[in-house]
């Protein structure tokens, strides 16, 4: 969604701010406290098969960024793969013909086309990455120390805050799927840091969008006891947080 120049900004919020600017700012975020909670290196990076995050990746970008995925991402060769010395030279060599973008299999482009043309057929989902400011940056404190958050989306008329997870497959069981990845803490942090922004609490959601076939869609919102609980973990984070030299 574009922005108008004379549109008053939130001190605080930010929108396209690169993300390697993002990660140079100082402050706590979501990922330090889940690996403070999870009793993981601070510096450590999360435990994510490599397939599922380039599929997480580029299909944010697709998602939630059109114009900049077309920037940053090309389609291989039909056929080519990077296995075994021979592929794996071959694809060095592609890449070589597009300096600056990222070589996606043909299977994972397929896919990735598919799950854009789901979501888009959904009149409400498509609603609301067409209202909604993706790829925000927020930026508060707390007790004097510097915090930072990059939720997916925000819609201010709506005051509506949602982050977008692309998944193997939706979770039968929304609640405890939730919990045991701690995005309830993230969740949480997202929603306060919002809230100190912008002085009131903002309704949160998570949209699900299984990558592979056939795509299904779920627009989750958090309940209060949920939020609840990421906010008892944040907590726990910043207590731990607070004990390293």
């Amino acid at each position: 969604m574009p922005i108008s120049p004379s549109e008053d900004l939130l001190p605080g919020v930010e929108f396209h701010l690169p993300f390697a600017d993002y990660q140079q700012r100082p402050g706590i975020n979501q990922s330090l406290l889940r690996r403070l909670l999870q009793g993981r290196p601070v510096d450590s990076e999360p435990p994510i098969h490599s397939l599922a995050l380039e599929a997480g990746n580029a299909g944010h970008c697709l998602l939630l960024e059109p114009e900049r995925f077309l920037e940053q991402y090309v389609r291989a060769p039909e056929g080519l793969r990077p296995r075994r010395e021979r592929g794996k030279a071959l694809w060095a060599e592609e890449s070589q013909k597009h300096p600056g973008k990222t070589l996606l299999r043909t299977n994972l482009w397929d896919a990735l086309m598919r799950l854009r043309d789901s979501v888009q057929a959904d009149s409400r989902i498509r609603e609301v990455l067409e209202s909604s400011r993706t790829e925000v940056s927020l930026f508060w404190e707390h007790q004097g120390q510097a915090c930072k958050g990059r939720p997916d989306g925000w819609n201010r008329e709506t005051h509506e805050l949602f982050d977008l997870k692309i998944v193997g497959h939706i979770p039968g069981s929304w609640t405890s799927w939730a919990a045991q990845r701690d995005l309830d803490l993230q969740a949480s942090w997202y929603a306060e840091g919002l809230r100190q922004i912008s002085g009131r609490a903002p309704r949160c959601f998570v949209l699900l969008v299984e990558r592979f076939h056939p795509h299904r869609l779920l627009w989750q919102p958090w309940d209060p006891a949920q939020l609840d609980a990421g906010r008892e973990k944040v907590k726990s984070a910043l207590a731990l947080w607070e004990k390293i030299p």
